[in-house]
């Protein structure tokens, strides 16, 4: 399962969450006293935990996000150097040189 499919049913566990937590307070709640409060605190809490995954995984995903931007360019930066070298100890010609950096130079980073 994916990210974006984790935040879509912490989302509508959430909702039920609410949902169920408005029914207490309108229905169990004044019929029923006490029963009406316990089921009111469960299902807040219901609500509580599922709207704090919710959040969780979203704080995952952006630090997944800046994580992977952050690890391109560390790579765009190694592929250059290691290219530079290669020309430098004459493993690879001028041509090859220019030919694989403009690759690299094309690259996302």
């Amino acid at each position: 399962m994916n990210q974006n499919n984790k935040e879509y049913i912490y989302m509508m566990l959430w909702l039920v969450g609410i949902v169920l937590t408005i029914i207490n307070f309108i229905i169990i709640l004044p019929e029923n006293g006490p029963l009406g409060i316990i089921t009111a605190i469960i299902s807040g809490g219901f609500a509580g935990y599922y709207v704090r995954q919710w959040n969780l995984s979203r704080v995952q995903r952006y630090k997944n996000k800046i994580l992977s931007e952050k690890t391109n360019t560390i790579n765009f930066d190694i592929k250059l150097k290691k290219l530079n070298n290669l020309k430098e100890d004459g493993l690879i010609s001028e041509d090859e040189f220019k030919e694989k950096r403009k690759e690299i130079m094309k690259e996302k980073w």
